[in-house]
């Protein structure tokens, strides 16, 4: 801060007015107080004479005797310290004995204090890496952190801000200042060494204490805070922009590198209020990954932003930034690299800068207002500071507060977040500037369509007329077809229906065709044997044979159970038939599934015999015993066992002649099994024939759709079927295949008995 102070005093001289000239007396003792502290600074004076407390206090690091052992008499001011070296405590660790273990120095210095400063209120502050007590005149003042060579007993601090005290002098003249310190081998300090020093005391009027200190930190905490919310507000309007302008990417790169700068310097002043060295440690490699990813990002965002193609130059500079940055951070190299490592973005910068100005791109402009923005503003800067040392005295302790309270925190803003705000901001702007364009060529182009909008609404208006006439023909017409759909589709359920009648009726044909033989062959025999029976019953009484009489009506009233027997068979047969030609009533009846899935199973496959001759198949029923009677609309459940058995068939036929020459051993055989689960009555009908592949399966179920040739199937008995299990029944309906191997429909059936 002093060497900035006096950079400042020295560019700025030539732009000074004139200065406030002082009075004799204050110019005398101005000058008297430099000779002391020349002197003093070069060693002449042991004893360090306060007469007075300047509002800024007095720093208290030169002149300090010290000695690196341990004895409680090394706090008494009359113990002889001449012997001792002379160190400075503003020095870095790396001046000091460096030890693998704990150790113990004493620090000494004497100061003279005026009798016009005893008895009065004052406060002393310390910024401290360490563990140390403070005594004054062989009195403990204060002890921070707690003193132990045992590393685990040791309690070390980290103060950046000094922390302030109070005490009072009680006695004039000579005094001692004494100050036992604790260094450590601390491990997390290694690459800080040449940063951080043992500790500083400077000593302040309490009155002065509060508004010096709070003024100066709440005057950076706004300063950072300031930065910290522009370059939020940056990053927010570039993910604006980048919202509304999805092919410049590079607003993208802009808004996380201002994110990333914002979070960083939220970091800075957030890191010194920690006592904990680790803490504090954790927080500067968090911030310095921020600041060296945010370098890196707005470097590859200007990239982008020019349209330059990242060569050879491009990664040699992002990877030696990155590496100089790593060797600072553990203190490889020495510190002044940090200039190399900036100095390589920097020369980039205006290389890229001059390259796009020569080419007279529209981007190139762009970076040139940056720099005489931030050239404006630096110059603004310079007059200000220059008018404020021509008008105020640059001396006076109060100008001075205010210097360190005003202007360095705008010299800070200016120099830190000036060079990426400029960018940004001109970016910003160019962009902003485009947008407004943009709505400007939207807003004529909007007035010149409401000036054609006026002249061709007539136009307009005359063709929505003629549209709607064409959408009501159109839509008479699509209603006709509607129409003729619905008849369609009505004709073609109806086809199904007959189809599946007609497989009934042939499958109850052949099926009836036994009993009527059975009963015909026996009615033949009948009356041979009565034709026999009457010849017996004509002889004499003595030549007839009463046994054979016996035997001939034995066999014909057998002849007659058995004819009674088949024609009640048949009368079932027909009984069914008419049930199955019935208009279904919707009516739910309990109806034993067993025998309703057995007569179905035979009527399908004596059916499917009928219409091919060369049809043969092996059926199985694996009925559970005793299964519980449901309540079912029948006719409906009839005709899905009738069509999914059907299909059964038809797949197991289809394999068998596809395999006569490939598989002779290929038997066809459809299964027809029956269980109940949790109150389900399942229905499994099970074939070895085609099976389907997966684009078949997931459409088996809809409407119109078949794999038979055409004529052979409507497509509809599958759709049906789903429907009455789904909708009539509250069921399930599932299929599982594998092609060329067996196709498995269940049907799951509600248990509802009431």
């Amino acid at each position: 801060m002093r060497l900035l102070k006096t950079i400042c005093l020295c560019l700025l001289t030539s732009l000074a007015f004139g200065q406030t000239k002082l009075s004799p007396e204050a110019k005398k003792k101005l000058k008297a107080q430099r000779i002391y502290a020349s002197k003093y600074n070069r060693g002449e004076f042991n004893v360090y004479k306060i007469d007075s407390i300047p509002k800024d206090g007095i720093l208290i690091y030169r002149g300090w005797k010290v000695k690196y052992e341990d004895k409680p008499d090394f706090a008494n001011s009359n113990f002889d310290d001449s012997k001792w070296d002379t160190t400075s405590t503003d020095k870095s660790f790396n001046n000091y004995p460096s030890k693998e273990k704990n150790y113990i120095a004493w620090f000494r210095k004497k100061i003279f204090i005026d009798s016009s400063l005893v008895g009065k209120p004052y406060v002393f502050t310390v910024s401290i890496t360490g563990a140390a007590e403070i005594y004054l005149n062989g009195k403990l003042l204060h002890e921070i952190g707690q003193i132990d060579l045992d590393p685990q007993k040791a309690k070390t601090k980290y103060f950046k801000i000094r922390l302030p005290y109070s005490f009072t002098f009680n006695t004039p003249g000579e005094q001692t200042l004494a100050v036992r310190f604790l260094f450590t081998p601390q491990r997390e300090i290694d690459h800080y060494q040449d940063k951080f020093f043992p500790f500083n005391i400077r000593i302040l009027k309490l009155d002065g204490f509060v508004e010096k200190i709070l003024s100066k930190e709440t005057t950076y905490a706004l300063a950072t805070g300031i930065c910290a919310g522009l370059f939020f507000m940056m990053a927010f309007i570039h993910f604006f922009f980048h919202q509304y302008f999805r092919s410049k990417k590079y607003n993208r790169s802009m808004s996380i590198a201002m994110v990333l700068f914002g979070f960083y310097l939220c970091l800075l002043r957030g890191g010194y209020v920690y006592d904990d060295f680790q803490k504090f440690t954790n927080i500067d490699i968090i911030r310095s990954i921020f600041l060296i990813t945010a370098h890196i990002i707005l470097f590859n965002a200007i990239y982008e932003f020019l349209q330059y193609a990242k060569k050879l130059l491009f990664w040699v500079i992002i990877i030696s930034f990155i590496i100089l940055n790593i060797l600072l951070f553990v203190q490889k190299i020495p510190s002044y690299y940090l200039f190399v490592a900036y100095g390589l973005l920097i020369l980039n910068y205006i290389f890229l800068i001059w390259k796009s100005i020569k080419n007279k791109t529209a981007s190139g402009v762009v970076m040139r207002n940056a720099v005489v923005i931030f050239i404006a503003i630096f110059v603004i800067f310079l007059i200000s500071l220059g008018v404020y040392f021509a008008v105020f005295n640059p001396n006076s302790s109060n100008n001075n507060s205010a210097f360190d309270a005003i202007l360095l925190p705008i010299f800070f803003i200016l120099f830190f977040v000036g060079p990426q705000l400029s960018v940004s901001g001109a970016i910003s702007f160019s962009l902003a500037k485009e947008f407004v364009k943009t709505n400007i060529s939207l807003s004529q182009k909007l007035e010149e369509i409401e000036k054609l909008s006026g002249e061709k609404q007539q136009i307009l208006s005359t063709q929505n007329e003629y549209l709607e006439r064409q959408v009501n023909e159109r839509t008479a017409e699509l209603n006709q077809s509607l129409e003729n759909l619905k008849v369609t589709q009505n004709q073609l359920i109806q086809s199904e229906k007959l189809a599946s009648l007609g497989e009934l009726t042939a499958g109850i044909a052949h099926e009836i065709q036994n009993p009527l033989n059975f009963v015909n062959n026996f009615s033949e025999m009948s009356v041979e044997l009565i034709e026999e029976l009457k010849d017996e019953r004509s002889k004499e009484k003595g030549d007839r044979d009463e046994g054979l009489e016996d035997e001939l009506m034995a066999d014909i009233s057998q002849n007659l159970e058995k004819i009674t027997h088949h024609g009640k068979r048949a009368s079932s047969i027909v009984k069914g038939m008419l049930e199955h030609s019935r208009t279904s009533t919707g009516v739910k009846e309990l109806t034993d599934i067993n025998a309703l899935a057995d007569e179905y199973l035979r009527l399908s496959y004596h059916g499917l015999r009928a219409k091919d001759k060369s049809f043969n198949a092996d059926f199985k029923m694996e009925f559970e015993e005793n299964l519980p009677q449901i309540k079912v609309i029948s006719q409906d459940v009839g005709r899905v066992f009738l069509n999914l058995i059907n299909n059964a068939f038809y797949a197991v036929g289809k394999r068998q002649k596809e395999s006569r020459e490939t598989d002779v051993s290929f038997k066809p055989q459809v299964v027809v099994s029956t269980r109940s689960v949790d109150n389900q009555i399942i229905v499994s009908i099970k074939d070895n024939g085609t099976g389907m592949p997966e684009a078949v399966k997931a459409k088996i179920f809809q409407p119109f759709f078949t794999t038979k040739p055409t004529g052979e199937g409507t497509g509809l008995g599958l759709s049906l079927s789903y429907d009455i299990v789904t909708k009539g029944h509250g069921g399930e309906l599932k299929v599982e295949s594998k092609e060329g191997d067996y196709t498995e429909f269940t049907i799951i059936l509600p248990q509802q008995t009431a």
